[in-house]
């Protein structure tokens, strides 16, 4: 029995999640708490790389959908992929606060062209029936993530934090690049038809959207359209206040454990690879839903 190629995309997606998870996101409170003991740097300058992050996300936001549409998401994915691979091993270099906050933000950039938005747009173009799946199955990358949280401390209380910068950098680009091959940008490329198809694909004109191929009959919404509705706002308003929860958790937890409560590097990496086991298990439950 043939595997249909849209979950060999899923499980691409999932393992660049789980390099973006383990090696940036959940990591990121390692280095605050390390470098503010070995540069004598203040938590508020160090979290504030962390603002930068988020700003450079809401600027680049609208850029990115644009540039989605244009050039499709498996472009972006292999160009973010590198570039959050660069800014690691960029990081590993640095001697100044701004130098951290120059990588800071290059890691922001290539999370965002290889993150949330750009595989679930590719993996949307593939599903129809089991999409709701697909995206759980790719969201579980993130939880599975926190669960490499302790190797990457027990790398920088053995070989430092530089090493690990570096051995992250370089591995987000030897594992990162192979997986964002694997996406396609729709299914016609490869003579297949969107999961859950009510119909035989139509050819494409030059200039027209994927997404009117083979789908089945539904409403939908113009960007301005949806801005007029109140359910783009509630998740809209709803999600960024959730976002506001996960963000200072994975900033200031680790610095919070070791200092407040004299945990070690290791011993909070374990406590947020708990954490991230609970998360995994709500994104299954989700999927299950």
């Amino acid at each position: 029995m043939t595997i249909f190629y849209g979950w060999r995309m899923t499980a691409a997606a999932c393992g660049i999640q789980f390099l973006l998870a383990s090696l940036v996101l959940q990591s990121f409170g390692l280095y605050i708490a390390i470098l503010s003991d070995e540069m004598g740097w203040s938590k508020t300058a160090l979290s504030a790389a962390a603002a930068l992050q988020s700003v450079e996300s809401a600027v680049i936001g609208p850029l990115l959908g644009w540039v989605v549409d244009r050039f499709g998401s498996p472009v972006m994915i292999r160009f973010g992929v590198v570039i959050m691979g660069l800014g690691l091993c960029g990081l590993s270099q640095i001697e100044t606060l701004p130098g951290f906050y120059a990588c800071a933000v290059v890691m922001a950039i290539g999370s965002s062209f290889c993150g949330y938005f750009p595989l679930s747009v590719a993996l949307v173009q593939w599903f129809e029936r089991q999409r709701a799946r697909a995206l759980s199955i790719m969201s579980s990358g993130l939880a599975l993530g926190g669960l490499a949280v302790p190797l990457v401390a027990w790398v920088m209380q053995t070989w430092g934090w530089r090493t690990a910068a570096l051995a992250s950098g370089l591995t987000a680009i030897l594992i990162g690049l192979p997986l964002a091959r694997v996406m396609v940008r729709r299914p016609q490329d490869l003579g297949l038809q969107v999961d859950g198809a009510t119909h035989a694909p139509v050819p494409l004109q030059p200039g027209e959207s994927s997404i009117k191929v083979s789908e089945p009959l539904r409403r939908e919404f113009t960007a301005t359209q949806a801005l007029r509705t109140k359910a783009f706002w509630y998740l809209a308003i709803g999600h960024g206040l959730a976002l506001v929860v996960v963000t200072s958790v994975n900033v200031h937890a680790i610095t919070h454990m070791k200092e407040g409560l004299g945990y070690t590097v290791s011993q909070a990496g374990f406590i947020i690879m708990l954490m991230t086991l609970g998360q995994l298990v709500g994104v299954l439950f989700g999927a299950w839903l």
